[in-house]
C-alpha cells in the first residue's frame, strides 16, 4: 500500500487557505453578518466534500487498483484496463479542471483534456503520473511504483 504524497508547496498553501477561511468565518460569524454566515456554510460543505472524497492510500495488485479515501474508495478492475501509460505534469498542464480539487490538499476529482479527454485524477503532488485507460474512463494517478 502506497500513500499519496503531498508536496510542500500544496501542504503550505492548503494551510494557508485553512487559516484565512477560519479567520474570516470567526470574524464575519461575530459580527452576524447572516449573507456572509451562508456563503461559509458552503464553503464549509465543500471543504468536508474535499476532505472526505481527497486519496489517501494506493494500493495495487493483479486483480484491482484500488483508491482508498477517508470515506469510501474507488476501485479500477485489472481486467477492465485497457492501457496504463506513464505521463509527465506537461501532458496535463492545460486540463481544465470540472469538478473536484485543483491543488487544496492534492489534485483529484474529474478534468478534461483536449489530448487526453476526460478523466479522473488522483495526485498528491503531480509527479510520477500514470493514465489508465479502460473501455469506459480514463484516470491519471500519481504513484512512485509502476501500476
Amino acid at each position: 500500500m502506497e500513500r499519496f504524497r503531498l508536496s510542500n508547496g500544496v501542504k503550505f498553501t492548503s494551510g494557508i487557505v485553512c487559516g484565512i477561511l477560519l479567520y474570516a468565518m470567526i470574524d464575519i460569524w461575530s459580527a452576524g453578518i447572516v449573507a456572509g454566515i451562508i456563503l461559509y456554510a458552503i464553503i464549509g460543505f465543500v471543504m468536508i466534500w474535499v476532505l472526505f472524497n481527497m486519496p489517501l492510500y494506493l494500493k495495487v495488485d493483479s486483480k484491482q487498483i484500488i483508491i482508498r479515501h477517508p470515506i469510501g474508495k474507488t476501485k479500477i478492475l485489472r481486467s477492465e484496463v485497457k492501457e496504463i501509460i506513464p505521463i509527465d505534469r506537461q501532458a496535463i498542464s492545460s486540463s481544465i479542471r470540472l469538478f473536484g480539487s485543483g491543488g487544496f490538499l492534492g489534485w483529484y476529482g474529474i478534468f478534461y483534456n483536449r489530448e487526453i479527454g476526460r478523466y479522473s485524477m488522483f495526485s498528491g503532488d503531480r509527479e510520477n503520473l500514470h493514465l489508465i485507460r479502460t473501455a469506459n474512463k480514463q484516470y491519471i494517478i500519481s504513484s512512485k511504483n509502476s501500476l
